[in-house]
């Protein structure tokens, strides 16, 4: 078995977790070759944490892809944090409403999307390079870490607060090359019938993006109208670029004609893929919009709308799920201002609806935040549980929180409700939608990420302090790049 050749090596340590290997290293030295190569380390970075277009080079001040493992495997089962750096001179001025944040699909960049500004609901898109976000933390030096705006083309849709952005990926899954390019072109054709600058919308290492709904001042006027965003992310020194448009693809009975979409605010919008959401319904994968406020914020919804990619058509719930009796205690409450994050666990995905509320804030009467969560099993179109969790001592994650996927099945809340908290709480949705298929419903319990701030060390300034409790903001989990 020693003698055996290097390859055989790989092949056997190719079956193995990173840390079980590193345990396996210490009994066998024979495996010590392979286990000092960084190429191998920076592959189970990708495959045990869902990692995708992982740069050449580890960030975040990690020396090598081995300590990078060691970083996320730790990072999986963190039970506290430490707040390191705040800033007001972002670029971005202040905003609310939800602007939208999120990690661009080589993980180069954190974008950042809409928003309210003192000049009303934006359709603005700004980007900063992680590696910029990663040395203001750790420097504290705000100059670092300064968004640009991306350089826009096209017609983005109409202006809103708590309007959603949803990136078309999931982890390395997305539509695919073939449907971008076709998407690339109709945007490009559509700009130039405009009139419209020369604008780059060539398809080659492009993403696409989705924006929609949103509401007026005051919680009124809710609309439906949406965009999709051909996004090239650019490296680490280049400004983004988005061309916005609303493309027919296979289409072929104009809207007025067709199944349109229920005008909504404070939804959520999460992209499934084909390969979770069933190829041969959605072979490029289907965005679902559920819950949000309508009618002037007078009505919360509990049903949703689903986008299918591959001819831009839409869908209502009633035309994908299975009947259930009347009083079924699975489907979730009408809600707006909730989260909705797509997890995937044992190859099958999974829709988790998590708090939210209803009424108008502006109102002092029949105002409620939920404190529960509903599982939806996206292949089958079924609501598969709705438990309660047990948040007492940490808060509600009511209207207009934040949640961001973290690695293996966490979530991370943040915000929300009619008193918003300063803390950060852990979700173990993977483990909750396990109990949801074995029917083993009890309270599910959020932990808070224990918060911590460095302390001052001789000469040098305390750590910045804990923020406040906020709501209607925005969030993006950094992990597995930064």
């Amino acid at each position: 078995f020693l003698e055996l050749n290097e390859e055989i090596h790989e092949q056997i340590l190719s079956y193995l977790p990173g840390w079980c290997a590193a345990k396996t290293e210490v009994c066998l030295p024979c495996f010590r070759e392979t286990l000092k190569d960084g190429v191998w380390w920076r592959l189970r970075c990708e495959l045990e944490f869902r990692a995708h277009s992982l740069p050449e080079q580890p960030c975040g001040g990690v020396p090598t892809w081995r300590e990078k493992y060691r970083e996320l495997q730790r990072v999986t089962t963190a039970r506290t944090g430490s707040w390191c750096f705040r800033s007001r001179s972002h670029g971005l001025d202040d905003r609310v409403a939800a602007p939208q944040l999120f990690v661009g699909p080589r993980g180069r960049k954190l974008f950042c999307y809409g928003g309210w500004t003192g000049g009303g609901p934006q359709t603005d898109l700004h980007s900063v390079s992680l590696d910029s976000v990663c040395s203001a933390a750790m420097r504290g030096a705000s100059s670092e870490m300064h968004f640009q705006r991306a350089r826009e083309a096209g017609q983005p849709a109409q202006r809103g607060g708590v309007q959603s952005l949803t990136a078309l990926w999931f982890g390395s899954d997305a539509p695919s090359t073939g449907f971008i390019s076709r998407t690339a072109a109709e945007l490009a054709s559509m700009h130039a019938r405009a009139g419209g600058e020369a604008a780059d919308v060539a398809a080659e290492g492009a993403s696409l993006v989705l924006v929609f709904g949103g509401a007026g001042g005051g919680y009124r006027n809710e609309h439906n109208s949406w965009a999709v965003g051909l996004l090239r992310e650019g490296d680490e020194d280049e400004r983004a670029q988005i061309c916005w448009g609303r493309p027919q693809g296979q289409q072929t009975r104009p809207d007025e004609e067709s199944y349109q979409p229920i005008a909504r605010g404070a939804h959520s919008a999460t992209y499934v893929p084909a390969r979770l959401a069933g190829k041969e319904q959605f072979p490029e994968g289907c965005v679902i919009v559920f819950g949000g406020h309508t009618r002037h914020c007078t009505h919360s919804l509990a049903n949703f709308d689903v986008l299918a990619l591959h001819d831009w058509s839409w869908h209502p719930a009633d035309a994908l799920m299975p009947a259930f009796g009347t009083g079924s205690n699975l489907f979730p409450e009408p809600r707006h201002g909730h989260s909705a994050t797509l997890v995937e666990v044992d190859g099958r995905g999974y829709l988790v609806v998590v708090g939210g509320g209803v009424g108008n804030i502006l109102e002092h009467f029949g105002v409620r935040e939920l404190d529960n969560c509903a599982v939806l099993d996206v292949q089958a179109w079924r609501w598969i549980g709705n438990v309660d969790l047990e948040c007492t001592a940490v808060g509600t994650p009511g209207r207009h929180h934040t949640a961001c996927a973290g690695l293996n099945g966490n979530m991370f809340l943040f915000g929300g409700g009619a008193r918003p908290q300063n803390k950060i709480c852990r979700l173990d949705a993977a483990g909750l939608v396990r109990r949801a298929l074995r029917d083993d419903w009890v309270d599910e319990c959020l932990e808070e990420v224990s918060p911590m701030t460095p302390e001052a060390d001789g000469d040098e300034p305390p750590g910045p302090a804990l923020p406040t409790g906020r709501k209607m903001h925005g969030a993006a989990c950094l992990l597995p790049w930064a």
